[in-house]
């Protein structure tokens, strides 16, 4: 569901892990019209049943992008003494 409000759409996101975890974990993110409607178009492509299994697949690339270049975490974290610009 989305509900317009500023600049961004605000998503309530229902993720669901896989089975073998029994637990569920609900998250409310704020995101752009231009993302919700790349979320939409995917799922209207029908490989995707919901914007969840949209984000969840998101989120599986982005810890395999983080497993192979570990050091580009830690270089969008400022070190000691700089503002955190995010």
């Amino acid at each position: 569901m989305a509900k317009k409000g500023g600049c961004c759409y605000w998503v309530r996101t229902f993720l669901t892990h896989r089975p073998a975890m029994p637990s569920k974990s609900t998250i409310t993110a704020s995101l752009t019209p231009e993302l919700t409607a790349f979320i939409a178009a995917k799922v209207q492509t029908g490989h995707y049943r919901s914007a969840s299994e949209v984000v969840r697949a998101a989120l599986r690339l982005l810890v395999e992008q983080d497993r192979r270049q570990p050091d580009s975490v830690d270089r969008e974290k400022p070190t000691a003494g700089e503002p955190d610009a995010r």
